[in-house]
């Protein structure tokens, strides 16, 4: 009776100590997934592939497009503006 108490005692011990590590990296991985997104964002926020469009806080530029499948429409870049002389 003894030994299958002390044995109950020792498998709750290890589920407990198992569930407590668990978590702990399920919400580390969630913290540093956050972090890497939002860095990823800020980082690539600066990156425009228009030659016609520089970066501006509250600003949109804006030009209209032609696909090659034959569909149209515009072409917006938030938080960028028009350089000088592209009209």
């Amino acid at each position: 009776m003894k030994k299958q108490i002390k044995m109950l005692l020792a498998s709750t011990v290890v589920a407990a100590a198992g569930y407590g590590i668990y978590t702990s990296q399920a919400r580390e991985v969630n913290y540093v997934s956050d972090l890497i997104m939002e860095n990823v964002e800020a980082l690539a926020s600066y990156e425009v592939d228009r030659p016609d469009c520089e970066y501006e806080v509250n600003e949109d530029c804006q030009m209209f497009v032609i696909y090659a499948d034959g569909n149209w429409g515009l072409d917006v870049l938030k938080n960028h503006r028009k350089k000088d002389g592209w009209g």
